[in-house]
């Protein structure tokens, strides 16, 4: 086996377990966010094995599989080095760069045997460059591009914390929607970037099976099996799931009175006392936790961005997301207590976070957990909506100085060797035999996947909006008085982003 060359500065040796992400089809009705998801009768039609079935005409079919390659077409780049940057501020959590040797591990495995496939099939030889640090790397980059350089062919990153959207902002990423080979429809990309991030026919970065570590960031809700046994709550989530009715209402009634003061000292203490339901009381929290609930934090309307949370529709649902979430506690002095100590020790029946949190922080819990999506406004919401944690480094663009032609072919063979190679390793050894415990929640993280969401607002937060929303959501603050006191600074970071994807 004809083995990739590593250049890194810190090289991850394994790659980070992972879930599953396939993409959404959000629809803007009603002012809601209303993902079609196929929720039909109970039945959902999520990605599992190899990919999506008949949509956009792609299939599991051998015949599909071979005729994609096919598409693609006999190229040799006659021994060319395909450079990608994995600007990553922590490739333990984020592991992206697969170890030079097979492992024995089944996704750094997979994706030894992808890259290798893509190597001798198109006569090219990768080489990774893992810049570790808080912006180091994207910064490297972009010092790179200004001095006329061609170092990187392609880059993975974050796109927050002033990483890749500060890239797309300032003109140093090529337009994916005007790049050749790229199907950024097809199921082996997210559909959900590709129908929420565009704008006046750009899209900077996206995100889907090319990058391994994407798999842990759709939001998901954690719940101890044996805390409802002992409140007496024998609902089968699952059932509720299915048929619809996860909802608000069903996460307040089966946490009502399960809060406990143990030291009776008039505050919750993420530390030694007892929750119905904990989230971190964060932005990106209340954003994940208004997207559940159908709320759009940006659409694009004629042409131009829109923020519209000063609605009646969006009111009545952050002021129902308050009553549910809106409880103080001191964390113990960091929010990631709640995961480690709080739910981890069997003291908290539901944890709303991320999937990564299956592997990071769950893996030795003794108490059984189950996984559900985040609960729906109501039954009527069309379907349920899994937000997407854009912290993570799982997002990928291409350089302004690189070969767009050559990029593009290349990350669409990655992709797509990803999505016949790799992603069956995910699913099948992380998913139901690590992250999930039992089937059940395995099909429930199929359902997280397939409702992702994402859209530009829920990264570029114009004008704190979505901090209004925080503000609303978590300590009962006027959703309407705060959006009117900072409608000028929204109007105005709109304007600039859409002056700056114009050019103007």
């Amino acid at each position: 086996m004809k083995l990739k060359k590593v250049k890194a500065i810190l090289l991850a040796l394994s790659i980070s377990a992972a879930i599953l992400l396939a993409a959404c089809q959000p629809n803007d009705d009603n002012n809601g966010n209303n993902i079609d998801a196929n929720i039909n009768g109970g039945n959902i039609n999520v990605a599992g094995g190899n990919g999506n079935n008949g949509e956009n005409g792609y299939n599991n079919g051998d015949d599909i599989v071979a005729s994609h390659w096919d598409t693609l077409g006999g190229r040799d780049f006659d021994g060319m080095t395909f450079t990608i940057l994995d600007a990553n501020p922590n490739p333990t959590i984020w592991a992206n760069v697969p170890s030079e040797e097979m492992a024995g591990e089944a996704i750094n495995d997979a994706l030894l045997r992808r890259n290798t496939f893509i190597e001798e099939t198109f006569g090219v030889n990768f080489e990774f460059v893992q810049i570790v640090g808080e912006n180091t790397g994207t910064n490297t980059l972009r010092n790179s591009i200004l001095a006329g350089e061609d170092t990187y062919d392609m880059v993975i990153a974050r796109v927050m914390g002033g990483d890749m959207a500060a890239l797309a902002t300032g003109g140093m990423l090529l337009n994916l929607i005007d790049m050749p080979y790229l199907s950024l429809e097809a199921p082996w990309w997210s559909r959900l970037m590709y129908q929420n991030m565009q704008f006046d026919g750009t899209m900077f970065f996206s995100m889907g099976d090319i990058v391994p570590a994407m798999y842990n960031a759709p939001a998901a809700m954690f719940f101890n099996r044996q805390m409802m046994l002992d409140h007496g709550r024998d609902d089968n989530l699952y059932e509720l799931v299915l048929y619809g009715r996860w909802t608000l209402d069903e996460l307040e009634r089966i946490t009502r009175d399960v809060d406990q003061d143990i030291d009776q000292n008039g505050t919750m203490y993420a530390l030694e006392d007892i929750f119905g339901v904990v989230v971190e009381r964060l932005a990106l929290t209340s954003s994940g936790l208004a997207a559940s609930a159908g709320i759009n934090l940006s659409t694009i309307r004629d042409g131009e961005i829109v923020v519209d949370l000063g609605t009646q529709f969006v009111a009545d649902r952050v002021a129902r997301l308050h009553e549910v979430f809106g409880r103080e506690y001191d964390w113990g002095g960091a929010t990631v207590n709640i995961i480690r100590h709080t739910f981890y020790e069997g003291r908290a029946m539901f944890l709303g976070h991320y999937l990564e949190s299956g592997t990071r922080f769950l893996r030795g819990m003794e108490q059984d957990y189950g996984i559900v999506p985040m609960p729906k406004f109501n039954e009527q919401q069309e379907s349920y909506v899994s937000f997407l944690n854009a912290w993570n480094s799982v997002f990928v663009g291409v350089p302004l100085n690189a070969n767009a032609d050559n990029s593009a072919f290349i990350m669409e063979a990655l992709a797509y060797g990803s999505y016949t190679m790799v992603r069956s390793a995910v699913h099948d050894v992380v998913l139901e035999h690590i992250v999930a415990r039992d089937e059940e929640s395995a099909r429930m993280i199929d359902i997280i996947i397939e409702t992702s969401y994402l859209d530009l607002n829920s990264i570029y937060n114009w004008g704190g909006s979505t901090d209004v929303l925080r503000n609303a959501i978590f300590d009962g603050a006027s959703l309407i008085s705060e959006l009117e006191a900072r409608q000028g600074q929204i109007e105005s970071a709109i304007a600039a982003y859409m002056n700056s994807v114009r050019g103007e």
